[in-house]
């Protein structure tokens, strides 16, 4: 699944309080700032880009956020950790498909898989900015609260916040199925997106 490392930048414990979860689920808490700020940076801080990359960054750039997902989703589904990477940084500037009425927990379901497995980036392959593994954390968090997993959802939040192991983190979520093997995932979304025949479309459409 590729290598993991431990987060440098650990959160508080204090900070996952009921306060804090309650917050969460009220406000969205997804730190849209956040990525916002990885996704304008990560395209000029990355050093070895694919071309399927860079064909999916000119995408992106013309708002053909269907063209920049359709680009890199086959290699996301295969494993490829640097379009999970692209795909999870690209998060505030699209709607992943399926695009429906139930949009916002479909948008939450995407951000907690492509949180979860594009933390397993080496960090030698991440840009600067995300190499402390805290906006990994924050928004598997933030997606958890909002999806309102119940306790098994905050025991595998506690794991994120509590600073351990990227890797068994995700281990723990599969474990007790709050987060789903991503083949699993693949096959749910790609049955709605045919149902609905709708694309990725970027959030200014």
């Amino acid at each position: 699944m590729g290598a993991s490392f431990k987060s440098t930048e650990v959160w508080d414990p204090r900070d996952a309080t009921e306060g804090l979860w309650r917050s969460c689920r009220l406000v969205g808490c997804l730190a849209s700032l956040v990525l916002a700020s990885i996704s304008g940076a990560s395209a000029s801080e990355r050093t070895h880009q694919s071309p399927e990359i860079e064909r999916a960054q000119i995408l992106l750039d013309r708002s053909d956020c269907a063209g920049a997902w359709n680009t890199l989703w086959p290699l996301a589904k295969d494993g490829n950790q640097e379009a999970r990477l692209f795909l999870f940084t690209s998060l505030p500037r699209m709607f992943p498909p399926p695009v429906t009425q139930d949009g916002d927990r479909w948008h939450y379901q995407h951000l907690l898989v492509l949180a979860a497995y594009a933390a397993l980036t080496p960090p030698d392959q991440l840009p600067p900015v995300m190499r402390s593994g805290r906006a990994f954390r924050h928004e598997v968090f933030a997606a958890i609260a909002n999806l309102g997993l119940g306790p098994d959802g905050q025991r595998v939040a506690r794991c994120y916040t509590e600073g351990r192991s990227l890797k068994k983190c995700l281990n723990l979520g599969l474990s007790i199925g709050v987060i789903p093997r991503f083949d699993d995932y693949a096959r749910q979304f790609e049955a709605a997106t045919r149902q609905t025949g709708q694309a990725a479309r970027c959030f200014r459409d």
